[in-house]
């Protein structure tokens, strides 16, 4: 991930950042990848995951079941969760 180094340690985030970046598959899919600072990309998020699911949420991108789909892992979360796969 080119882009992980440059926003860890943008002037933006002193302290650097851990950030995931997500890609709506459909409103029942999102593909992510996480960054985590001073370890570099890493396979898999679960408090990630619950990021990018509540993101996608709240801005009604997705429905209420959504499966967060990781390099390593599959998280399928909804209202009641999460449940990894």
């Amino acid at each position: 991930m080119e882009i992980g180094p440059k926003v860890e340690n943008s002037p933006l985030f002193p302290r650097r950042v851990n950030f995931e970046i997500a890609q709506l598959i459909n409103r029942k899919q999102i593909e992510a990848r996480v960054w985590e600072r001073g370890a570099g990309e890493t396979l898999a998020c679960g408090t990630g995951a619950c990021a990018v699911a509540v993101a996608a949420r709240l801005h009604n991108f997705v429905e209420d079941a959504v499966d967060i789909i990781l390099p390593a892992e599959r998280y399928i979360l909804n209202g009641q969760g999460m449940a990894k796969s």
